[in-house]
């Protein structure tokens, strides 16, 4: 048995879809981008707002999803599925109808979009859209094991969206071991888009008098996952995360990399999980101790909240909060990354799942504006 016949007829309906139309639900060039014709986009830009089949077509996936129940209960087989003029028409499937209804229901199914595009706007970001010219993500196929069509598929993204101009400076992926299935096709196909820099998944920390044993597997991994970065000139790097995580002790990450070539294995360091663990000095020790394996930044902020005491603990707990409030002293960081000299990606984590939409948008913009003034007084 070959690992076609292992997929569900219906999975490979959709993802032949995103091969032939480029989109899940196999609708025409020219519907994708109807949610935006009353808004207007600048044709160059160095960002764009990916809109994604699942929103675009959200108004219709109840209906997609029935149609795929039907093609997994006939007896039609996964190559038939794969021709789609024939199965369609054996069940009597009317797909351009579909399309029909996806557009007379108008932009209600693309409300989030729309309200996504407000959202940014009123941030201040500056981006485009391409249209027509989206390409589907692809992750249909990575998840249905189609791996090399996924690799060619996402080599094809990559091509349009150099075409216009953008660049993709980094993935995030779960990869914690060489030997996991796709671990080699992500590492091969980043490199083949041009992509630097890959996040890799977590080792989480197992309890008590685990420690030791787990650091010791964790390198074995690490020792694989470099073998991959050399082999595909890519640079693999591993998050710092407080709680039940190996990498929250920085201090442990350095020792763990100190011995790698930092150009193909760093650290993505993130100095809000650096103040939980070590809101006085740790912090600064672990930028100094990783400053030469520093690859990428995550701004966030956390403060200390007491709570209720729950079963004879103590109740105090970490929670996101503003910039401008938290643990950590940002013109420090910011001073000490341009020392270091740092210049790979920084990414922003608005994580205020405690606000609504309009608070996270104030609260979003607050904290854009704390950082840039912070990089204009540099």
């Amino acid at each position: 048995m070959n690992n076609k016949e292992l997929i569900p007829p219906g999975l490979t309906y959709l993802a032949d879809n995103i091969i032939s139309k480029n989109n899940i639900l196999g609708a025409s060039r020219g519907t994708r981008a109807k949610w935006a014709k009353d808004l207007s986009f600048p044709e160059e830009t160095e960002t764009i707002f990916f809109a994604g089949c699942g929103y675009q077509y959200a108004s219709e996936l109840e209906s997609l999803m029935s149609l795929l129940r039907r093609i997994d209960k006939s007896a039609i087989s996964t190559e038939m599925a794969m021709s789609l003029a024939s199965f369609q028409k054996r069940l009597g499937i009317d797909a351009s109808g579909i399309y029909r209804r996806v557009m007379a229901r108008g932009s209600d199914g693309a409300q989030p979009l729309l309200s996504a595009v407000k959202v940014l706007r009123n941030l201040g970001v500056k981006f485009g859209y391409l249209g027509d010219d989206e390409p589907c993500c692809g992750a249909l196929l990575h998840y249905t094991g189609l791996h090399k069509k996924f690799a060619q598929h996402a080599q094809q993204v990559h091509d349009t969206l150099k075409s216009r101009g953008l660049d993709v400076p980094m993935i995030t992926t779960s990869i914690t071991d060489a030997n996991q299935s796709h671990a080699s096709d992500v590492f091969r196909t980043a490199s083949d888009c041009g992509i630097k820099y890959i996040k890799l998944g977590y080792w989480d920390y197992g309890g008590f008098g685990m420690a030791k044993e787990q650091i010791r597997k964790m390198q074995n991994d690490l020792n694989g996952i470099f073998k991959l970065c050399e082999e595909y000139d890519v640079n693999a790097a591993v998050h710092i995360h407080s709680g039940n995580c190996l990498s929250s002790s920085a201090v442990l990450l350095w020792m763990l990399l100190r011995d790698y070539d930092p150009t193909h294995l760093g650290a993505y360091i993130d100095p809000g999980h650096m103040a939980v663990e070590g809101g006085l000095t740790g912090w600064r020790m672990g930028m100094d101790l990783l400053r030469e394996n520093t690859r990428i930044v995550a701004v966030k902020d956390f403060g200390w909240f007491k709570g209720s005491h729950e079963a004879g603990r103590k109740g105090w707990r970490a929670e996101i909060v503003p910039l401008s409030e938290g643990l950590v002293p940002w013109v420090e960081v910011f001073q000490y990354l341009r020392e270091m000299g740092f210049d790979g990606p920084v990414s922003l984590h608005s994580e205020y799942e405690y606000l609504d939409l309009k608070g996270l948008i104030h609260q979003t913009k607050s904290d854009l504006e704390y950082i840039r003034d912070i990089l204009n007084k540099l």
